[in-house]
């Protein structure tokens, strides 16, 4: 029984001394790598919102740049019709004053 005990006791020695401590050691370590994969997620994090928000203003641009481009294309559509009828006209001109020679 006197050996169970000392066997015992060592074994809460070395817990108490050397276990306890790595443990400590190891719990420390693995915090302070924690913070550190955190920092380095919050900073993806706003490199990633940084880029959504460039992206977001880029196709705002781009939208309004095709509004402008379909609004001009709209315009110079109604500006050609103007000049297909003044072509037309010309052209019935051109053959009206031949005839009246």
């Amino acid at each position: 029984m006197d050996e169970l005990e000392n066997e015992v006791n060592k074994t809460k020695l070395i817990i108490e001394n050397d276990i306890k401590s790595k443990v400590a050691v190891l719990f420390e370590g693995n915090s302070s790598y924690k913070e550190q994969v955190e920092g380095k997620f919050e900073e993806i994090i706003k490199e990633q919102q940084g880029t959504r928000e460039i992206l977001s203003l880029s196709v705002k641009s781009l939208a309004d740049d095709i509004q402008g481009i379909k609004h001009d294309i709209d315009e110079l559509k109604h500006k050609f019709d103007k000049v297909e009828k003044v072509t037309i006209q010309n052209t019935y001109d051109l053959a009206y004053l031949k005839m009246a020679k």
